[in-house]
């Protein structure tokens, strides 16, 4: 093994790679194992898996006992601190809950403690060092996470559970640090972190976003995936700070349109928004489809996949009202809505150039969701219509969710349906 070439090694090491996703633990504890039994053969297995088995730290549910031998490991070698690209973690405890009696903490060691400081000293904003090393030495989750994270100059990728009052948490005083601002005293943290990952700590309720809009601010962050999320009238975006953020994914979240008016103004350079409503476990709130289409045709020109779920909103009156026109959208490439939020009523006549009326020239590909069986024939008038249309010459591909065959044929202007499936109608151009 020692004799192999290094390239080799490094590409056998990669298929150990740890995946950190829920269902893989099991299976990444062995691949962890096994790299590190591998790394013990000799000094090219060394070199060729640490790369691999620094690479990621899964701290979910609750192996935090493994985040302190962790630390000890890059106060020792700080050449590791470069390798470490993604933390996982969920729920961690605050100073807030060993205050309220809710947590108990156990101090480090004396060895231990003096390694966590060391790596403490490496921070240069001197509050935060201090606020974090005072934490430390109590045995604080917060504290020692939020030490990871400032001493992973390469993370790109931080999955965590946005806790009660995150906004007081040491970590999110990362956060902040690592926003641009006055930064001329110290070298801020988290500067290539490009995604984050966060959902509320809870199965009930959500985050509020101003609680956590800081995350949003971070200089190198293009992916945000939030879960129970709440950004409506009372909860929107307050900062005036504009992000880079290019794709933004809100599942089981709480959004208004004065929300989305709070939020969308700030993030200039998006080009993915997709947001799945929450039912009323998470929180609700009066949305209108017709106000929703007039903050997307104000603020979302940029957009270039738009997705929206609607099936567990509470709604408003006059939902039956739709999005109304989309073509201001003209850099939008995919679009994936329920059918009602194009149509009021495809039971009443409608002209067989409205919906063509109504989509930008740039589509590519069309998703409708929960579509009717009983109205397919009104609304595959429109799509023969639209794929027929010329200036549409972009679009090559169209799926709609429901049971009933199309029931035109579009093989003489050029599409096929063959992958249709029993839920699924799907059209594509022919190559």
């Amino acid at each position: 093994m020692a004799q192999l070439p290094e390239e080799l090694l490094q590409h056998i090491c990669s298929y150990l790679r740890i995946e950190c996703s829920p269902k893989s633990q099991a299976e990444d504890r062995l691949r962890l194992a096994t790299l590190a039994k591998f790394s013990l053969a000799s000094k090219a297995c060394e070199r060729s898996a640490e790369t691999h088995l620094y690479f990621a730290l899964d701290l979910r549910n609750n192996p935090f006992a493994r985040l302190r031998p962790f630390l000890v490991t890059l106060a020792r070698r700080p050449s590791l601190r470069a390798l470490v690209q993604r933390i996982h973690n969920d729920f961690f405890e605050t100073q807030r809950d060993v205050d309220s009696g809710n947590a108990e903490t156990e101090a480090p060691s004396a060895d231990i403690g003096t390694q966590m400081t060391s790596l403490a000293n490496a921070i240069s904003d001197d509050d935060l060092r201090d606020h974090i090393t005072t934490s430390l030495a109590k045995g604080v989750q917060d504290a020692e996470l939020a030490l990871l994270l400032c001493s992973c100059p390469n993370l790109r990728l931080w999955e965590t559970v946005a806790v009660n009052r995150m906004d007081q948490t040491l970590c999110m005083a990362v956060i902040r640090a690592a926003a641009p601002g006055d930064q001329a005293t110290h070298t801020p943290p988290l500067q290539h972190l490009s995604e984050i990952r966060v959902s509320h700590w809870d199965t009930e309720g959500a985050v509020r976003m101003p609680k956590i809009q800081s995350l949003l601010e971070l200089p190198a962050l293009k992916t945000f995936r939030g879960r129970m999320i709440c950004c409506d009238e009372t909860n929107p975006v307050t900062s005036k700070h504009s992000s880079i953020l290019e794709r933004l994914y809100l599942d089981e979240s709480v959004i208004d349109e004065a929300g989305l008016t709070s939020l969308l103004p700030t993030l200039p350079r998006l080009e993915t928004l997709s947001v799945h409503w929450a039912s009323s476990i998470v929180g609700t709130c009066d949305l209108s489809f017709i106000a929703l289409g007039g903050v997307l045709r104000s603020h979302g020109k940029g957009l270039r996949n738009l997705t929206l779920k609607t099936s567990d909103a509470n709604v408003h009156r006059n939902a039956s009202i739709p999005l109304g026109d989309l073509r201001p959208l003209e850099q939008l490439r995919m679009l994936s809505v329920p059918e009602t939020l194009l149509f009021s009523d495809l039971k009443s006549p409608l002209d067989d150039h409205w919906l063509a009326q109504r989509l930008p020239t740039s589509l590519r590909t069309l998703r409708l969701i929960a579509a009717d069986d009983d109205t397919a024939e009104a609304l595959d008038k429109q799509i023969s219509t639209l794929i027929s249309d010329s200036a549409f010459a972009e679009l090559t591909t169209i799926k709609i969710n429901r049971s009933e065959e199309f029931t035109m044929d579009v093989s003489d202007i050029g599409w096929d349906e063959s992958e249709s499936t029993k839920f699924w109608v799907t059209l594509k151009t022919i190559a």
